[in-house]
């Protein structure tokens, strides 16, 4: 008997786990392909003129700033995943596909692109403006724009404190010891 609970009891709980995991990957096809990836690859590189320029006078070489680059889909991956779950706190699954079905379709792409959209394109933009994820999306903007700017924030900050970390590992730094 104990058994038998055990084994159902385990079953839901994994059952449990692969729903999250499969909404943690609905959410980030979403981020995909509404720019957010590449919004994140943008900001990735941004961050290495002003390192370089913080450092101009240490003389790194070009293979070392070349280096730093190469965990690119890493970190970009580390800032989706943290994204998810301020999506999760506003969004849910049915939300999320609704999302999903529109940004993955041509118009969607359109509007992602800033493309200028046909009459008929725009209509389709209204009908998915005036949707109830849409509304939803709207209504939780303000609060979804904060979760978004202190993920945004701590990962740019660790991104940087990483990027120095290697170049002290790599001997082009050095730390003061007081």
């Amino acid at each position: 008997m104990k058994s038998t609970f055990l084994t159902i009891f385990l079953l839901i709980c994994f059952s449990g786990i692969s729903q999250v995991d499969d909404f943690q990957k609905e959410i980030i096809d979403y981020l995909d392909i509404n720019g957010t990836r590449v919004q994140y690859s943008i900001a990735f590189y941004e961050l290495f003129p002003v390192l370089e320029r913080n450092f101009r006078d240490k003389e790194i070489p070009e293979e070392a700033w070349e280096e730093l680059k190469l965990d690119e889909e890493d970190q970009i991956d580390d800032i989706i995943s943290r994204l998810t779950f301020a999506y999760r706190k506003y969004f849910t699954r049915e939300d999320i596909a609704k999302m999903n079905d529109f940004y993955s379709s041509e118009v969607g792409q359109k509007v992602v692109s800033d493309y200028a959209l046909t009459e008929e394109e725009n209509a389709v933009f209204q009908e998915y403006l005036d949707s109830d994820v849409s509304k939803k999306f709207e209504k939780n903007r303000k609060e979804l724009t904060k979760d978004i700017e202190k993920i945004s924030s701590d990962w740019s900050r660790e991104l940087f404190g990483t990027k120095i970390k290697q170049l002290v590992k790599g001997g082009y730094l050095t730390v003061d010891k007081q």
